[in-house]
């Protein structure tokens, strides 16, 4: 129980508080936009950097927790594009990016600081490992194959 209140209680107390601050406009109109660049173009690079520097070479590699990660998503999507497929009769670019939203959480807005409340910076690893992998691979992957069948259903 102590849990709850030591991580998650204040993580959550912090988003519904930015939450209200945006409802009742009590930083105006472009604060969201402006903290949002703000967190996404330096203290969330700042942040990744500082764990990853820090971290030792054998810990950043843990290669179960590489190979499960991917291992995962990659099941998660391939039976998200199957039940989009078959259940809701979508096309192939609809499906893919069911897919995509399926398998695509926020590990860094989220996961980073619940791991670093609940485990300190020996957890910042793991999550800072399964961003990149969704970031870079799973987009990555899942977006070029997206604008190749636009490409191509453009080009018929």
């Amino acid at each position: 129980m102590n849990v709850i209140f030591e991580v998650v209680l204040p993580v959550f107390g912090l988003i519904i508080t930015g939450y209200l601050a945006g409802r009742f406009r009590v930083l105006g109109g472009d604060a969201a936009s402006a903290i949002n660049r703000l967190v996404f173009y330096f203290a969330l690079p700042a942040l990744l950097f500082t764990f990853a520097a820090r971290a030792h070479v054998a810990e950043s590699l843990n290669w179960p927790f590489i190979g499960a990660f991917p291992g995962g998503t990659l099941v998660t999507s391939a039976c998200a594009f199957a039940v989009s497929r078959v259940s809701f009769r979508n096309d192939t670019v609809a499906s893919i990016r069911h897919a995509h939203a399926a398998v695509f959480a926020n590990t860094v807005y989220l996961d980073i600081p619940l791991s670093l409340l609940a485990f300190g910076e020996q957890g910042a690893m793991p999550m800072i490992a399964s961003a990149l992998c969704l970031l870079v691979v799973i987009s990555g992957v899942i977006a070029s194959v997206d604008v190749r069948l636009i490409i191509d259903k453009n080009s018929l």
